[in-house]
């Protein structure tokens, strides 16, 4: 059964009708549970279900760094794959990208984390979130040209 998709404003993007409510993922009505709830965006992902409710309401930056856990480089991969940019390589599945890109997910969030703590001074607590993105689209760049290289020089040695 497939997901009906609908436009979402006129720049021809479109997302799934069907939606997922994302404010039982945060500790909004009691404690949450973070590998249910990446569960469930897996499993809603795998139904075709691509848009996600979250807000700040629900506790601070919770479920945007838990849906971020969740997507951020399996989407990534998976783009880089579907551009060609990139191979799967023998043996490697999309569930074990995902659960590479959650591993991965948990030093972003505990940078984010130990700013929060650091800092008393909201200016101070922005700044440090801005220099943790900046600083992860920097290691992004870096290793993606890194790679693009590498394995361009690799692929001429064989």
């Amino acid at each position: 059964m497939a997901i009906e998709t609908i436009a979402l404003g006129t720049q021809g993007l479109a997302v799934s009708r069907q939606g997922l409510g994302c404010m039982g993922m945060s500790d909004f009505y009691g404690p949450g549970n973070d590998d249910e709830s990446i569960a469930t965006i897996h499993r809603a992902l795998d139904l075709g279900v691509d848009f996600f409710d979250t807000s700040d309401m629900y506790g601070p930056h919770t479920n945007e760094v838990l849906v971020g856990k969740a997507l951020g480089i399996t989407f990534f991969s998976f783009l880089a794959v579907k551009l060609k940019i990139a191979e799967m390589a023998d043996g490697l599945t999309w569930s074990g990208i995902t659960g590479i890109g959650l591993l991965a997910g948990i030093g972003f969030t505990v940078a984010l984390f130990i700013s929060g703590l650091s800092f008393d001074d909201e200016p101070l607590i922005a700044t440090a979130k801005v220099a943790v993105l900046v600083a992860s689209l920097a290691a992004g760049s870096i290793g993606y040209f890194y790679l693009r290289f590498a394995l361009k020089d690799s692929s001429s040695e064989s």
